[in-house]
């Protein structure tokens, strides 16, 4: 019988409780922060740090398939009233 999704199966739940004997503080992602972070780390090692430690500290986007006619765009509406030049400013306008 498989493991549920979340819970470790019996190998890996051992391997983690080895590695928290051996290692209490240990936290990869605290350490691959650490390398990121470490002005003696060339830039290529920093970003594949940055890259792999954002995978566990933020969602992940999912990729998306834009389709439609191009003749005919979807339209937008708003419920707060606003002219015409608030619209553009708001939505049209790319923020700084």
């Amino acid at each position: 019988m498989a493991s549920r999704k979340g819970i470790p199966n019996k190998r890996t739940a051992g391997l983690l409780e080895e590695v928290r004997r051996a290692y209490p503080d240990y936290d990869p992602v605290i350490e691959l922060i650490k390398i990121a972070r470490d002005p003696e780390a060339t830039r290529a090692e920093q970003i594949q740090c940055h890259k792999e430690a954002a995978k566990y500290l933020r969602r992940q986007l999912k990729a998306i398939e834009v389709s439609g006619d191009p003749e005919r765009p979807v339209a937008m509406i708003n419920t707060e009233p606003m002219s015409p030049e608030e619209w553009d400013k708001k939505y049209c306008e790319p923020n700084p």
